[in-house]
C-alpha cells in the first residue's frame, strides 16, 4: 500500500509540474503575440498616414532619431506627431491647436515597442545623398 501511495505521489506530482510549466510557456507565448501585434499595428498606421501626408509651408516636416512630425488633410488640416521614447505615442493636433500651442490629442499605441528609430534620406535636387540619422531633412524611412 505505501508502494502504490509513492507512485501515485510521484505521477501526482510530474503531472502538476508538467501543467505548471505549460501555463507558463502558455503566458509568455501570449505577452510576446500581444507585443508584436502592438508593432504591427504602430508600423501600418505610421506607414499609412507618412503615405498620405501633404507637404505644408504652415506645418513642415520635421524629425529626428526619436520622432516625426507631419501635416495631413483629411476633414482639416492637423500635424500628426509621432515619438519613441517609452513606446509609440501618437500627437493630433487640429491647425489651430498647433498654431497656438496647445498639446493635442495624445495616444499610446503600443507600450511594449522599444529600440525603434527613423532614418532620413537627404535628398537634394531629387538625389539621394544616403541615409542618415537624426536629421531634419529628406524622406522618412523606417527602421527598426
Amino acid at each position: 500500500m505505501m508502494v502504490a501511495a509513492l507512485i501515485f505521489s510521484f505521477v501526482s506530482l510530474s503531472i502538476a509540474v508538467s501543467f505548471n510549466v505549460g501555463i507558463r510557456a502558455w503566458k509568455q507565448g501570449k505577452e510576446s503575440y500581444r507585443s508584436r501585434q502592438e508593432a504591427r499595428y504602430s508600423m501600418g498606421l505610421i506607414s499609412r498616414e507618412l503615405r498620405n501626408a501633404i507637404n505644408s509651408k504652415v506645418i513642415p516636416f520635421t524629425g529626428d532619431a526619436g520622432s516625426v512630425s507631419f501635416c495631413k488633410s483629411v476633414d482639416g488640416v492637423f500635424r500628426v506627431t509621432y515619438s519613441f521614447d517609452d513606446g509609440v505615442c501618437r500627437t493630433l493636433q487640429t491647425y489651430k491647436e498647433d498654431a497656438s500651442s496647445q498639446p493635442g490629442t495624445v495616444s499610446r499605441l503600443a507600450s511594449t515597442v522599444s529600440g525603434l528609430r527613423f532614418l532620413y534620406a537627404d535628398v537634394k535636387d531629387g538625389i539621394s545623398n544616403g541615409l542618415k540619422h537624426g536629421k531634419k531633412i529628406g524622406i522618412p524611412f523606417l527602421s527598426a
